[in-house]
């Protein structure tokens, strides 16, 4: 059995946030916060502008499915972890 890709990641990152509805412009100011985020899968690909992670694989096709693209600038830091395949 072959795995087509090895190395699993946590990326801790930074996400915008929003808000609704009819409010002080103060109310706005104290929940404008961006949401930190952190997310584990499988490294397809990192760059100076992206870092993509999947979160499922298949070692019988080789097909991988369940992308997910992270900003490069949006990333606060990203770490193998272990037991990776």
């Amino acid at each position: 059995m072959k795995w087509p890709l090895t190395k699993l990641v946590e990326i801790e990152w930074i996400d915008s946030c929003t808000g609704g509805g009819w409010r002080s412009q103060d109310s706005y100011l104290d929940d404008a916060h961006p949401a930190i985020c952190r997310s584990i899968g499988y490294l397809l690909h990192k760059d100076a502008e992206r870092v993509v992670v999947l979160q499922t694989m298949s070692s019988s096709s080789g097909h991988v499915s369940d992308s997910m693209t992270i900003p490069r600038v949006a990333v606060k830091c990203m770490r193998v972890l272990k037991g990776g395949l």
